[in-house]
């Protein structure tokens, strides 16, 4: 499965590949290299297993270094 799926970025030149971060308002890391179905959207709730807080999101950045897509989702505890 890997070789196929290298072989399918290597054809597709668009491929980009997707890093997750979890952080806080200071942009210090809660989680990294999360792998998700979706990238949530401002307002959705998260939950991780090890914790027994539900945070809020309260933006998404995205960042374009070489040909990988960095994306750092900001999380809080209380919305305002």
């Amino acid at each position: 499965m890997k070789i196929l799926r290298k072989i399918i970025n290597f054809i597709n030149p668009f491929h980009k590949s997707i890093n997750i971060h979890f952080t806080n308002r200071e942009l210090i890391p809660i989680h990294e290299n999360v792998k998700l179905k979706h990238i949530p959207s401002i307002g959705d709730k998260v939950f991780f297993n090890d914790k027994d807080d539900i945070l809020y999101v309260i933006d998404v950045v995205h960042f374009y270094k070489n040909y990988s897509q960095l994306i750092y989702i900001v999380v809080e505890k209380d919305v305002m």
